[in-house]
């Protein structure tokens, strides 16, 4: 199993069984979303070494894409963006049990490991969307990238590898 995959379910069960996120106080619900997301991949940096991975900002077109996701293509990518899909706590719960979990992560998931996404925007699904994995009520849209490639992950310190400089978290700013 991929080590960052391996981090993703540990995460996603931390998430599930603990006590209220650990984010930066903020104002929006964009905000606190946006913040929980890269506190994660600040996490998933330093415990990956990846020397690449960017700060996530959120994106009001993003967040338009998102709105017209339907449960039949939420989960397709688009040109410049992939979709990741949040299953409600009791849906995630069951994942975690599942002896497919890596593959299902990845499928809901992936869009937030790849180092060089540098947007996002979410939407509610109403109603949720309901499938052999459970229920899904939010969808994520992240970009630039549509697919999840493990070939850019560029391994070092983390921040090492950034165009413009890092944040305090070590992530690469845009």
């Amino acid at each position: 199993m991929h080590p960052a995959i391996i981090l993703l379910l540990a995460l996603c069960a931390y998430s599930t069984y603990s006590a209220p996120i650990d984010a930066p106080k903020t104002t929006s619900p964009e905000e606190t979303t946006v913040a929980f997301i890269n506190l994660r991949r600040s996490e998933w940096a330093q415990l990956g070494q990846i020397a690449n991975m960017h700060e996530i900002k959120y994106d009001d077109h993003l967040e338009g894409i998102a709105e017209k996701l339907t449960c039949q293509n939420m989960l397709t990518p688009g040109f410049y963006y992939m979709s990741a899909a949040f299953p409600d706590d009791e849906s995630l719960k069951r994942i975690n049990q599942r002896s497919d979990r890596e593959e299902t992560v990845k499928k809901l998931f992936g869009a937030f490991l790849v180092p060089e996404q540098t947007r996002m925007g979410c939407a509610s699904m109403e109603p949720p969307c309901t499938d052999e994995n459970g229920k899904v009520a939010v969808v994520c849209v992240v970009g630039p990238k549509n697919k999840l490639d493990m070939s850019d992950v560029k391994h070092g310190p983390v921040g090492s590898q950034c165009r413009n400089g890092k944040t305090a978290s070590g992530l690469c700013k845009e």
